[in-house]
């Protein structure tokens, strides 16, 4: 083989490989930029992290749960089926609970994101379903780093807006327990303590303050990362 052409075809294979541990690394930084929780923001399941999407990233998914565990399901003493209290000890009907989360969210400026979740909700007694909308969530993210840089340490501020969109009528397992009256301990077998199984029939206000330690922003860099939320919830009206 002539000794040119073999230093060329080496010189091409060293660049190609070069050329792939670019792209390589660039898709696992990007894959790592995209990680996001159930509500279009970046973090992990139901977890918020500092950081900003970016300007221009927009996201979208499906985040789902439920169970079929009966025994888990069960635990309740009491549980709604329409219009109707039954105790479990003379009715025993086949039950189950799903969720599904379908989220969009936006990188609008660098620091700045924002995220629309809507969930929709079933719930299963033996043949009968009842399946309806929740409560939709607005959520607002302003960063203090920008998306482009990975700091050890980032600090970020979050605002989500609950609008009260579930439906009234419908469900058997209340999705969160802040659906509960103030009175509900008082009186757990009394539904009128419940005002609705899919929503908090109230706008809801959520402030967060969020820090993430990210240790593979190092110089030797530790796969490992930390996210702190501090928030509280209040209804705005």
């Amino acid at each position: 083989m002539n000794p040119g052409f073999k230093r060329f075809c080496t010189g091409c294979g060293i660049l190609l490989m070069v050329a792939g541990t670019a792209v390589s690394n660039a898709y696992a930084e990007y894959a790592m930029r995209l990680t996001v929780n159930r509500f279009g923001q970046r973090g992990v399941s139901q977890v918020y992290s500092a950081h900003t999407l970016g300007a221009g990233t927009a996201v979208f998914g499906l985040y789902g749960n439920g169970t079929l565990d009966q025994n888990f399901l069960k635990r309740h003493e009491w549980f709604r089926f329409f219009d109707s209290v039954f105790v479990l000890d003379s009715v025993n009907p086949r039950i189950s609970t799903f969720n599904f989360n379908p989220f969009i969210g936006i990188g609008l400026a660098d620091f700045f994101d924002a995220s629309v979740t809507l969930p929709v909700n079933l719930d299963m007694i033996a043949s009968d379903q009842d399946f309806a909308i929740g409560d939709l969530q607005i959520t607002l993210k302003l960063g203090t780093h920008s998306s482009y840089r990975m700091p050890v340490f980032d600090l970020g501020f979050l605002a989500a807006l609950t609008v009260p969109t579930g439906s009234e009528q419908t469900g058997v397992f209340p999705r969160h327990i802040y659906y509960f009256n103030k009175d509900s301990l008082n009186s757990l077998r009394d539904t009128a303590i419940l005002g609705a199984f899919y929503s908090s029939q109230n706008v809801d206000f959520e402030p967060h303050l969020l820090m993430s330690l990210d240790l593979g922003a190092l110089r030797n860099p530790v796969p490992l990362a930390l996210n702190l939320d501090f928030g509280m919830q209040s209804p705005a009206q």
